[in-house]
C-alpha cells in the first residue's frame, strides 16, 4: 500500500513529493520504503537511505559514496566511491557482456515495464 501526504494547495507545483510504501515479500517478511524529494539535503543531493533487520542495521548513501554496516561486532565502514556515481559503467559492461556471451543483460525493457506496473499498483492504493 502507498501513502502519502496531501498534496500542495498553494504555489506552482502540486505535484507529489513524498510516498511510503508498505508491502510484504514472498517469504512473508515486511518491509517500508519512504521517500520524498521534500526534504532538505545536507550534502546537495547526497542521501543517506536504511536497510533495518534482525540482525544489524546497514545505512548507505544512496549514490554509494559509502556504506556503514552496524550488527554483531565492530561498525564497518566501507567507501565504494564515486566512480559510477550513475550506474552508467556498470549498465554498459553488463551490456558489452551480454552481447559477448550471448546472453541476455540484467536489464530489459521487460524489466523496466514490470518495474513501472508496480509503481502504478502502488499509486493506485494511495491513501492521503
Amino acid at each position: 500500500h502507498g501513502y502519502r501526504p496531501n498534496l500542495p494547495t498553494q504555489g506552482s507545483d502540486s505535484r507529489a513529493k513524498s510516498m511510503m510504501v508498505a508491502f510484504r515479500y514472498n517469504n512473508g517478511a515486511v518491509g517500508a520504503l519512504h521517500y520524498s524529494r521534500e526534504v532538505p539535503s545536507l550534502f546537495r543531493g547526497l542521501r543517506l537511505s536504511k536497510i533495518y533487520g534482525r540482525k544489524g542495521i546497514v545505512t548507505f548513501e544512496s549514490n554509494g559514496a559509502f556504506v556503514l554496516v552496524r550488527g554483531q561486532g565492530l561498525p564497518r565502514l566501507l567507501f565504494p566511491g564515486f566512480r559510477d556515481i550513475r550506474g552508467y559503467q556498470a549498465m554498459y559492461r553488463d551490456f558489452i557482456a551480454a552481447i559477448r556471451q550471448q546472453r541476455a543483460p540484467e536489464m530489459s525493457l521487460e524489466i523496466a515495464m514490470a518495474d513501472q506496473v508496480l509503481l502504478e499498483q502502488i499509486y493506485a492504493t494511495n491513501e492521503e
